[in-house]
């Protein structure tokens, strides 16, 4: 069986602690139109909104950056993302000692560590840009075995 000839799931609500947060999302101009018919396929990708409607987010963060992406710090404390307005609180965007596969399946952390994370350092790109309209979508952590199966 091909891959392009797998059924597709249907498309899923975002995030729960999402929920209200976000509005139906346009292509990000650095999404190929074949990997955002992908994302869209596999589920569900949203413009996030904050709840005064702002759509402009500095990422505040508790982790280190590498390549790009923030990840998990020195001490293997779990990553943890906020995005914050101009004005009003901030908006849990990701925490790694509740979100996604290691923190459901393998990982363990002293919740003393856990709740002395402070998301305190603002992600700036390497355009020095440090404030951002944000699309987001739930990464697929699970091989696609479809994708996998002989012929």
């Amino acid at each position: 069986m091909k891959h392009d000839s797998l059924p597709r799931p249907a498309t899923y609500p975002g995030p729960p602690h999402l929920a209200g947060l976000t509005e139906p999302a346009e292509r990000p101009a650095h999404v190929s139109e074949r990997r955002w018919a992908d994302l869209l396929g596999a589920g569900w990708a949203g413009r996030l909104c904050g709840p005064a409607g702002q759509t402009r987010f500095r990422l505040r963060y508790h982790g280190d950056v590498s390549e790009g992406l923030i990840t998990d710090d020195a001490q293997g404390l779990p990553a943890l993302v906020h995005a914050v307005p101009a004005s009003g609180e901030p908006v849990l965007l990701f925490d790694g000692s509740a979100h996604g596969y290691n923190a459901l399946f393998c990982d363990t952390w002293d919740a003393q560590a856990l709740r002395a994370r402070r998301a305190d350092r603002t992600y700036v790109d390497a355009d020095g840009e440090d404030t951002f309209e944000l699309v987001v979508w739930p990464q697929p952590a699970l091989p696609d075995v479809g994708a996998r199966r002989g012929s």
